[in-house]
């Protein structure tokens, strides 16, 4: 928790900075720079960028595809169909993401980055699956976002 001495009501009220200590914030955002420079020279943070970048670059367009199928499928439901597995994703991802914060201090965190990587691919074969053998849309877009919900709460 933030100690009520060390918070700057002047500043987070958006009003003129506090002319207390006029060198402490150029000290502060010296410091900041400085120490994002040295994780950008980490070779690990680079990797986490780019698996984020792809992570979310490839979990991002199939939701949209099957809300596109569903609309076309059955325009009154899709709507309906879209906000339930949205829902259903989010409340996956809640518990997913507090179970990973309980087990990761006993097995570390790198095989929840490897298995939320793994939940990509089984989603886009499932979601293949179901599309292919004419299940119904809310079943299909629930199992996708089922599994999205996993994935993200792991990644967390």
């Amino acid at each position: 928790l933030v100690r009520a001495d060390r918070i700057d009501h002047d500043r987070a009220a958006c009003r003129e900075r506090s002319a207390q200590t006029p060198g402490k914030e150029t000290a502060s955002t010296q410091r900041i720079i400085e120490s994002f420079h040295k994780l950008c020279r980490l070779p690990k943070f680079g990797i986490l960028v780019l698996l984020t970048f792809f992570f979310n670059a490839a979990n991002m367009p199939q939701l949209n595809l099957l809300v596109q199928a569903a609309a076309s499928k059955s325009p009154h439901s899709a709507i309906f169909s879209a906000s339930v597995s949205q829902i259903v994703s989010n409340l996956v991802m809640s518990a997913s993401a507090g179970i990973v914060f309980f087990q990761s201090d006993l097995g570390g965190r790198r095989l929840f980055l490897i298995g939320c990587c793994l939940v990509l691919p089984v989603r886009a074969l499932l979601t293949a699956c179901f599309l292919s053998a004419d299940y119904p849309m809310l079943q299909t877009l629930v199992v996708c976002q089922l599994l999205d919900g996993l994935g993200m709460g792991l990644w967390d």
